[in-house]
């Protein structure tokens, strides 16, 4: 009878013990894990938008947040829940090892990386996941052949032109295809599908580039407008694109070796109720003039035609008449039968407006009078103040004079502040209107003066 209670006893301490336990290997909940990969810009609370994966292609340089997301039979639980059935979850990565549930990383090298999940329960099972990372090089293309610019493509070669280009980061688990453009406008190219290419070699489009009325080639050079597009596709839904910048060509003058130039000129700022004279001259490298034309508008395009063709050539821009436009140059060599157009030259005034008293001696009641020029853009009258003793006066501008009353009883002080329309301040003066100690109904004007930090 004893022995029959102490076998009762003992069960009992058992049956305690089990209900204690956690997770055990026969009734308790089957505990599975999987792995989540999350871009760096999702600021979500939840991984559960992001599916677990076997493969993953991600940007070399770009972070990944990896999180380890746990079930108990097929039903998704918590993170806070998760902890009460595991002991560790250990990442191995790239040869490292990072003990938590989640975990940031950022490959420095492209390659293929297996990320491996190793997660130990409370009945020191082992849970083991990987998923294999492929961190891609990002892309480029770059357009080599013809060379932005490059004006010597003859329109009638039955040879044609041909494209060559030059691409980056296609790693070795990527598939990339090309794509080449091309339009007679630049606002048309990527709408203008020409071929696909191969990547890594170049392609001819043959010639006569032109065949209507070949008689205009005499005088006119035909642009047109091209560019590359690369596409990047692996076998993991990974897709990555890059282009090449737009650029342009342009054909040979057909029948003459002589060569045009075409020179677009504009003044910066200027006022619409100004009108510029200036000089565009040709000046060979040894310092003769070649050709040399006037020129009375703005913008304008100036056309130099028939240039023989040499190396070294200025062009100078000069203003005549509204001399605070300081003067621009630039150089170019002309090819043989080709058609040039220089980058838009402009004139900028980087001289402020000037003033200065008309009188320095006035009577009892009459204005003040300054003059009031700038030989260049041009005076803002929207930016012009009068200051008589820290106050805004009104004023008048006429020819350039500007005027204006004054209560003046002893001394005073007088500041003229304004910008010309090319922005261009005036220097910090003011004059001092004092009373002529000869005539009481007399003032004279005493300055400039440096106004100090003080005043």
């Amino acid at each position: 009878m004893i022995f029959k209670i102490l076998i009762i006893f003992l069960l009992g301490i058992l049956v305690a013990c089990e209900e204690d336990v956690r997770v055990s290997s026969d009734d308790s909940p089957k505990l599975t894990q999987s792995i989540h990969v999350i871009p760096e810009i999702y600021f979500g609370a939840s991984y559960l938008q992001f599916s677990p994966v076997r493969y993953k292609a991600i940007d070399l340089g770009e972070s990944v947040h990896l999180v380890a997301g746990f079930s108990l039979n097929e039903e998704t639980i918590d993170p806070d829940t998760a902890i009460n059935y595991i002991i560790k979850a250990t990442w191995t990565i790239n040869k490292e090892t990072i003990v938590n549930i989640e975990t940031d990383y950022t490959f420095s090298n492209a390659g293929m990386y297996d990320v491996i999940l190793s997660t130990i329960d409370y009945l020191q099972d082992t849970l083991r996941d990987t998923v294999t990372l492929l961190v891609s090089t990002p892309v480029s293309i770059e357009a080599l052949y013809p060379t932005d610019g490059y004006n010597l493509v003859d329109p009638l070669d039955s040879l044609g032109v041909t494209f060559s280009w030059q691409t980056q980061g296609i790693d070795s688990w990527e598939d990339a295809t090309c794509l080449l453009y091309a339009s007679r406008s630049a606002l048309t190219v990527w709408s203008s599908f020409i071929d696909t290419v191969a990547c890594d070699k170049d392609y001819t489009i043959p010639g006569p580039l032109y065949t209507e009325d070949t008689s205009i080639l005499l005088d006119s050079s035909i642009v047109f407008y091209w560019g590359v597009k690369i596409h990047i596709t692996n076998n993991f839904s990974y897709k990555n694109q890059d282009s090449t910048e737009i650029r342009s060509f342009a054909t040979a003058r057909v029948g003459s070796t002589l060569s045009h130039l075409y020179v677009p000129v504009m003044h910066k700022s200027i006022s619409f109720s100004l009108s510029p004279e200036f000089d565009v001259s040709l000046i060979s490298s040894m310092g003769d003039t070649i050709q040399k034309q006037t020129v009375t508008e703005t913008p304008a395009f100036v056309e130099f035609l028939n240039v023989p063709p040499q190396s070294g050539i200025k062009v100078l821009v000069k203003e005549k008449k509204l001399y605070e436009f300081a003067a621009e140059s630039a150089f170019v060599d002309l090819n043989p039968s080709s058609i040039n157009v220089l980058d838009t030259m402009v004139l900028k005034d980087l001289i402020s407006p000037e003033r200065w008293p008309v009188q320095t001696r006035i009577l009892d009641g009459d204005s003040i009078r300054f003059y009031w020029m700038d030989n260049g853009s041009g005076i803002n009258t929207t930016k012009t103040f009068v200051i008589f003793d820290g106050d805004t006066l009104d004023y008048k501008l006429d020819n350039a004079i500007i005027s204006f009353k004054h209560s003046c009883l002893k001394s005073s002080k007088v500041q003229i502040e304004g910008k010309d329309y090319a922005g261009n301040s005036t220097s910090s003066l003011y004059w001092e209107i004092k009373r002529s100690a000869s005539s009481e109904d007399s003032l004279y004007i005493e300055g400039p003066k440096v106004s100090s930090g003080g005043e």
